[in-house]
């Protein structure tokens, strides 16, 4: 209950940043709220959840921001997650295209790639994404996956679930 509250708590943060209006900000807390519905038992991706409404919180915060401290918060985030839930791939990846619309944004706004928003952004987005070396089963997380995806186990699997799968329990 309390990671799925935090998970909503930074839903909000992130609602608040990005200045919505209240009502919009309680729509979109209904929405997450309705998808973690499915989600109350205590497995690890809970922690995914959390670590990946975290990692946006930040990222949100620092491109508006424009403080870089805020990037040095995410490598010890990666290195948690990655020893939590092999979830830290969808991180890493997500963390890698936010790098790079950022420098692309820099390169269209600005006329350069390389400022050293965009590199401290770069760095930190590899330092993250090598943290899946420093997981329990490092680079076979990907094999795992890849083997899940053809698996009968994904049928039974919670993580493998649509959202919207749970919303036929309220009609």
């Amino acid at each position: 209950a309390a990671i799925l509250t935090a998970c909503l708590a930074l839903v909000y943060a992130r609602c608040t940043i990005a200045g919505a209006a209240p009502l919009a900000s309680f729509a979109v807390l209904f929405l997450v709220g309705m998808g973690l519905r499915g989600y109350t038992t205590e497995r690890p991706q809970l922690l995914s959840f959390l670590f990946f409404a975290l990692m946006f919180v930040v990222l949100d915060g620092f491109a508006r921001s424009g403080r870089r401290w805020l990037l040095y918060l995410l490598p010890p985030l990666a290195l948690v997650w990655a020893n939590s839930h092999g979830g830290l791939v969808l991180g890493a990846v997500t963390l890698v295209l936010f790098a790079a619309g950022y420098a692309l944004e820099g390169r269209v706004l600005r006329g350069s790639v390389l400022r050293p928003h965009s590199i401290a952004l770069g760095a930190v987005a590899a330092l993250s994404a090598g943290a899946i070396l420093l997981a329990p089963n490092g680079l076979t997380t990907f094999e795992y996956l890849a083997f899940l995806e053809k698996s009968e186990i994904r049928d039974r699997v919670s993580e493998y679930f649509s959202p919207f799968s749970f919303w036929g329990e309220w009609a």
